[in-house]
């Protein structure tokens, strides 16, 4: 469905734009959050933070635990 691919597009793009925000207020390079939140690569963060990829839980909240956010926060558990 072109809208459901669209609209994951979208969703990638605001999680990379927040992740970059977030990261930088945070004063971090790409790749101490990458050690912070095991299992997560560098490029793959890079990929995520430009908004190439959609990132599934299973690493987003790793990095929101990084980032000292909770799961609640990021609102994409609901």
């Amino acid at each position: 469905d072109p809208r459901s691919e669209n609209h994951d597009k979208q969703l990638a793009h605001w999680i990379g734009d927040l992740l970059l925000s977030l990261r930088k207020r945070r004063g971090i390079c790409q790749s101490q959050l990458s050690k912070m939140a095991a299992g997560i690569d560098r490029s793959y963060l890079s990929k995520a933070e430009n908004g190439l990829v959609l990132l599934p839980l299973s690493k987003l909240l790793p990095l929101a635990q990084a980032l000292a956010y909770r799961a609640k926060a990021c609102r994409l558990c609901e």
